[in-house]
């Protein structure tokens, strides 16, 4: 399994598929079945809520 934090899809998490794609030496012997991108929400404060920052 292979976990990523990235900030932008497009500018950060493609780039680095791309460089894994090329140069990855495992690829030899692996096969990718499934991919997914989740959005994380950032914490909360006391007193608020879980998102509220990206909500308001």
């Amino acid at each position: 399994m292979f976990l990523s934090y990235q900030a932008n899809l497009v500018s950060q998490f493609i780039p680095l598929l791309t460089r894994l794609d090329a140069a990855d030496a495992l690829n030899e012997w692996t096969t990718t079945i499934g991919s997914a991108a989740f959005a994380i929400p950032p914490g909360f404060h006391e007193g608020g809520w879980l998102g509220r920052d990206i909500l308001n």
